[in-house]
């Protein structure tokens, strides 16, 4: 779940300052709306078909760390 979560942030992150530039930059709109929800949509996709469960129950709660999350998928963003 956490790498999910990472990979989440980092691929928002990466096209929200990919359309943030091109925009700012050239004054042009790369995508429209539909288009973003589609890319949302396929790339769930290719995640959910890449993905495998290999989760030991516990019988407490995990916790996360979000510091980290956050870091690790805000430099994978701004780096993609």
């Amino acid at each position: 779940m956490t790498n999910y979560a990472i990979y989440r942030i980092a691929e928002t992150i990466r096209v929200l300052l990919f359309l943030t530039l091109a925009i700012m930059i050239f004054n042009f709109y790369p995508v429209t709306a539909i288009m973003i929800v589609l890319l949302a949509i396929m790339n769930d996709g290719a995640m959910l078909a890449i993905a495998y469960d290999n989760v030991h129950y516990s019988n407490r709660p995990e916790t996360w760390n979000m510091r980290q999350v956050l870091g690790i998928s805000s430099l994978l963003g701004i780096l993609g």
